[in-house]
């Protein structure tokens, strides 16, 4: 594992993705450098953070203190979804929130390394989005340079680094899709939730992809917004299935059926991806 140099891919999945930052850390500890990273949804909360030069321990702490801010505003997120579902009938396209808590989260901690736009980062990183108009895929990148181009993907290296990470975390009901441009961008695990060929196409070698076994409880929902979540992360799963047939060095992390937004599960989270990526990195 000496010398050892890989480019890492996180999928997205709501809180699970706290996952991640101990992967993370268990990287850290075999002295494993990443070249590339890229993440879709809360992946990419923590593959820009990293990408911008937070360590594992700190990226860890930011979630944590975040957390506690979702926690008291879970009240008026329910009534908003009462009076939308009762009064307006425009949850679903609206969504709970702005998402603009996470924009500023992620400009107010890239501000302290003196990041303002992700082509302020120097590691190349990728965090996909999806217009919501065309179904196109939207990834955000602080490379300039591309190996090639699609008709498909459209990458754009001039952007708030929070801007970025919103759209890409802008999950259908729970946050407002993210107007950009001429553009509505929702989040990239609609069609991207593994960004791996992102990566590819800017030069990646040695791709990790950091996916969350499927949850086969059938009683996993309790209320309409985590039926609305499970339906689409189904989804997103099937797309990601599909989409790495023939890839490898897949790590796929078991999170015990902790849901997508059950956010008292923090600890548990971060200990489940570091014990894993310990012992997948053992034989890697």
């Amino acid at each position: 594992m000496k010398n050892k140099k890989i480019s890492l891919c996180l999928a997205g999945g709501g809180i699970k993705g706290v996952a991640h930052i101990g992967v993370l850390k268990a990287i850290e500890e075999k002295n494993i450098e990443i070249e590339y990273i890229g993440g879709t949804s809360s992946g990419s909360i923590v593959s820009s953070l990293y990408a911008a030069g937070f360590t594992a321990e700190e990226i860890y702490n930011i979630f944590k203190k975040y957390c506690k801010k979702i926690r008291y505003a879970d009240l008026k997120n329910i009534i908003k979804l009462i009076y939308g579902l009762i009064i307006e009938q425009k949850i679903i396209i609206d969504g709970l929130s702005s998402g603009k808590e996470i924009e500023k989260l992620i400009n107010k901690e890239c501000n302290k390394k003196g990041i303002y736009n992700i082509s302020d980062i120097r590691k190349p990183l990728v965090v996909p989005s999806v217009n919501m108009n065309t179904g196109d895929v939207i990834c955000f990148t602080s490379c300039l340079k591309r190996s090639e181009f699609s008709d498909k993907i459209k990458f754009i290296n001039n952007i708030p680094i929070g801007k970025a990470v919103r759209a890409s975390c802008s999950y259908p009901v729970v946050f407002s899709p993210v107007e950009y441009e001429d553009m509505e961008l929702i989040d990239g695990g609609i069609r991207e939730n593994v960004p791996w060929k992102e990566l590819e196409l800017l030069g990646a070698k040695n791709i990790v992809n950091v996916v969350f076994e499927t949850d086969k409880n059938d009683n996993c929902c309790e209320n309409l917004v985590e039926v609305a979540g499970r339906s689409i992360d189904l989804l997103c799963r099937e797309l990601s299935n599909y989409e790495m047939q023939g890839t490898y060095n897949n790590l796929e992390i078991k999170t015990k059926k902790i849901g997508l937004l059950d956010i008292s599960k923090l600890e548990e989270l971060y200990y489940l991806g570091y014990k894993q990526a310990k012992e997948f990195f053992e034989i890697f």
